[in-house]
């Protein structure tokens, strides 16, 4: 199972881009927020473009909240408390938004392609 782990202090933050012909499938995440200098509000999204059709030839990105995430400042927690592997799928690019930006915030991500 491929992993990576990126700080937040950017938002949002491409954890895994695109892929064609295959979805990625989310094992695990892992927040780290101990040394966070505020609660971290995050949100998984599911970034992608459509392709084109007979109604829309031109579509534009779309992005879908995945999941909410709130970690307390201070804290480290590891999800899947069985409720994320596998049932996190994503069909475009994993991102990761996080309400207020900070570096010190690290998460980490667990997943595999379908």
């Amino acid at each position: 199972m491929p992993s990576i782990m990126l700080t937040m202090g950017v938002s949002p933050t491409t954890f895994v881009a695109q892929r064609l012909n295959s979805k990625i499938v989310v094992d695990e995440i892992t927040v780290d927020n101990v040394l966070g200098a505020q609660d971290a509000v995050l949100t998984v999204q599911d970034a992608f473009t459509p392709d084109a059709s007979n109604g829309v030839p031109v579509p534009g990105p779309i992005v879908a909240n995945r999941l909410g995430i709130n970690e307390v400042q201070g804290t480290c927690d590891w999800w899947p408390k069985d409720g994320v592997k596998g049932n996190l799928v994503i069909l475009g690019a994993l991102r990761i938004a996080i309400a207020t930006p900070d570096a010190a915030c690290r998460i980490t991500v667990g997943y595999h392609d379908e």
